[in-house]
């Protein structure tokens, strides 16, 4: 059963499996994370400066110079982000656990952006010691194609067709590596 909501942050996530998802008593929980999911989407609009649309608003030149100049405290935001997320993993291993479940996390690299290392290691710190399985896809991804080929569009970098293709096939073989669903 696909729980995906658009625009949910990690706190959503674990919020939607102890209210809703729980009750469905899964065997497995699959938290498959891009590099925004610490962000609800409207946090995300306001730090990329870009609207609902996808489209960045006002003078590209200017929207480029205050991103450039509020650099540091995007850093610092981003810390902090990171620390919410480990948080709130933990908090959905501990609930996953109380009932019975197994949680593995996919994080879903489709570019080799450096804000991913930081998300791959509060996942590892956090989930990696509880043996939680964790599969990053970004070397699977980028040993296929270029990232600008793995992206929806420049301006927006979720993953496209070929990267979700490719990912369902890793995914799949982690699964079944991982006893989270019957061997064929």
């Amino acid at each position: 059963m696909s729980c995906g909501v658009p625009g949910y942050g990690t706190r959503q996530q674990r919020l939607f499996y102890e209210r809703i998802a729980a009750a469905y008593a899964p065997d497995g929980v699959l938290l498959v994370m891009h590099w925004n999911d610490g962000q609800l989407h409207r946090d995300e609009v306001v730090a990329t400066y870009r609207e609902p649309s996808g489209v960045v608003t006002g003078n590209p030149t200017l929207v480029w110079n205050l991103a450039a100049a509020d650099s540091a405290a995007h850093e610092r935001t981003n810390d902090l982000q990171m620390d919410q997320i480990g948080l709130e993993l933990g908090r959905l291993d501990a609930a996953v656990r109380a009932n019975g479940a197994r949680l593995a996390i996919v994080l879903f690299r489709n570019d080799s952006d450096p804000g991913w290392a930081s998300l791959s290691a509060t996942v590892s710190s956090v989930l990696g010691v509880e043996g939680v399985p964790i599969l990053d896809l970004g070397e699977t991804l980028l040993a296929a194609a270029a990232s600008q080929d793995l992206r929806v569009h420049e301006s927006d970098p979720h993953p496209n067709e070929i990267a979700h293709r490719l990912a369902a096939e890793e995914i799949a073989v982690f699964l079944r590596r991982n006893d989270l669903v019957p061997a064929r």
